[in-house]
């Protein structure tokens, strides 16, 4: 009977040590993990950094800034930790900035500012060791709604210069007075096209020009125009062609 209350008591002192040693573990490792919550999103925003593809690393930057800010740190005292823990990422945080500073830029700038303002962010971006393509991917991860609203714009500049190239002048005949012909609207928009024509003398010098617009020109219609010549000598030949052209 002795022995029974000994073994049992044994019993239980041994399930109170385990106890004790299953509590106090995961006490004692976190009285060592001193490392602070900043610290840790720096090392963890270092490691998606590092090697990162360009919209990818602008994704981390703008997550890792949100949790910063949750722990009341600034952007800047952030980079200040990433460029002393992982400085291999400097030139990477120094596009970001220039993606970031250049969609504040954009923001509100009107559209004659914005081939000046990617002009001087492409130059910047360079000066990091990066391309024109690759701020583009930054931007766009940065500022989609304004990369795309630009590219609308591009597009919509492209395609009006373009138009003089899509428009077929011919000239007719050219008379002691003036030059006539017709133009064809090649483009897919309606148009108002302006037809500059030159008069030569028979050395092939320009002596004067006139210029004739035909309007509301659809796609695929051909338009008369006729140019009058206001000179005082007589010209000897006339040519024409198609000076500007725009989407009415």
């Amino acid at each position: 009977m002795h022995k029974s209350r000994s073994n049992s008591a044994f019993r239980l002192k041994t399930a109170i040590l385990i106890l004790m040693a299953l509590l106090l573990v995961p006490l004692a490792a976190s009285c060592h993990d001193t490392t602070s919550p900043m610290t840790r999103l720096a090392e963890g925003t270092c490691a998606e950094l590092d090697g990162a593809k360009v919209a990818d690393a602008q994704v981390a930057m703008d997550e890792a800034i949100s949790l910063a800010e949750e722990q009341e740190v600034t952007a800047n005292q952030l980079r200040e930790q990433l460029e002393d823990k992982c400085p291999q990422t400097v030139p990477m945080l120094d596009l970001l900035q220039v993606a970031k500073e250049t969609c504040d830029e954009l923001d509100g700038a009107i559209v004659l500012q914005v081939s000046g303002i990617l002009s001087r962010a492409i130059g910047r971006a360079e000066d990091a060791g990066f391309s024109a393509p690759d701020l583009g991917d930054a931007m766009r991860a940065k500022c989609p709604d304004m990369m795309a609203a630009i590219n609308s714009i591009s597009e919509d500049q492209q395609e009006r210069e373009a138009l003089p190239s899509k428009m077929r002048v011919k000239l007719d005949n050219c008379y002691s007075d003036k030059a006539v012909g017709s133009v064809t609207n090649n483009s897919n928009v309606t148009v108002e096209v302006f037809v500059e024509v030159q008069f030569l003398d028979d050395r092939g010098t320009v002596i004067d020009d006139g210029i004739d617009s035909v309007s509301g020109l659809r796609p695929g219609e051909t338009g008369n125009w006729e140019a009058p010549y206001l000179g005082d000598s007589s010209f000897a030949k006339c040519r024409a062609d198609v000076s500007s052209a725009f989407e009415k």
